[in-house]
């Protein structure tokens, strides 16, 4: 089925044409970071907004994602651990672009793998995915986000937390180094 969307400015969305679509669509309204399905739950200055919380089963998703995020910080704590989430989330996005499906489940392999090393070898401990899944699955996405974003600290931060260790790869450490961060002065 397929159906019209009318786009204001801002990317949020003004109006589907069909019953069906709506229901779908209201799950990708977009917030401020841009027009991509989900994205704006990756967003740290609205808790994962981009669930609008219209359908009880996404207001309880929403709640349950907001009340986990602090968990999942605390358990991410290593710059080493979450490097190596980095790894594994670009070794994910990477398969995904070669839209071979034979080539994404060993993306998702290698993702699951750098992830567990950080938890096992670094941090010491069972990673959350175990327990959680979905929950993680999300909060990894919106963790990668704040790394690639420079916000993961001040995420921390928020909660109460401080980053341990130091890492000499991941998204953190290209940032600090490598970003061109404007004219010297």
């Amino acid at each position: 089925m397929l159906a019209r969307v009318d786009w204001q400015s801002g990317g949020s969305i003004a109006s589907v044409h069909t019953a069906r679509a709506t229901a779908v669509l209201t799950a990708t309204r977009c917030y401020p970071i841009g027009p991509l399905p989900l994205a704006g739950m990756l967003s740290p200055s609205v808790p994962f907004a981009g669930f609008d919380g219209r359908t009880p089963m996404l207001r309880k998703l929403r709640q349950e994602l907001n009340d986990y995020w602090p968990t999942y910080l605390a358990h991410h704590t290593h710059r080493k651990n979450r490097a190596l989430h980095d790894l594994g989330d670009l070794a994910v996005l990477a398969s995904l672009l070669t839209f071979n499906p034979l080539i994404v489940p060993i993306g998702v392999a290698l993702g699951y793998g750098f992830a567990f090393t950080g938890h096992y070898f670094v941090e010491g401990r069972r990673p959350a995915t175990l327990e959680h899944p979905v929950l993680a699955g999300l909060s990894n996405w919106r963790m990668f986000a704040l790394g690639c974003a420079g916000k993961i600290e001040a995420e921390l931060e928020r909660f109460g937390l401080e980053s341990e260790g130091e890492a000499r790869f991941g998204i953190e450490f290209w940032r600090a180094n490598y970003l061109h961060q404007g004219p010297a002065s």
